[in-house]
């Protein structure tokens, strides 16, 4: 038996809904995923983390494996050590809960 009250300050408008579409992926090429793989060895290596670290930290960005690609360490640009930060942080905040 209870009424809703209108909620003051809103507004409604007539409308038609539309279907939201899901982001595209990113297609990495061969060359952003050497980048990506060499920059994230250089960090493992400086942080004395494993190679492991590495390869899923490159799993979770691209979405395979590293595969096919050279080992060879390499000095990572903003974006990869924006990307291991952020991750690091999503971390860190995790485990004080």
């Amino acid at each position: 038996g209870n009424e809703l009250k209108p909620v003051a300050g809103v507004e409604t408008v007539d409308g038609t809904l539309v279907a939201l579409t899901p982001r595209k992926k990113k297609v990495f090429t061969k060359e952003e995923k050497q980048m990506w793989w060499s920059g994230l060895l250089h960090i493992a290596a400086n942080r004395g983390r494993a190679r492991g670290w590495a390869a899923h930290t490159y799993r979770d960005k691209i979405g395979v494996w590293p595969r096919g690609l050279d080992d060879i360490p390499a000095v990572p640009g903003p974006e990869v050590f924006n990307y291991v930060k952020a991750k690091d942080i999503r971390y860190a905040k995790r485990k004080n809960k």
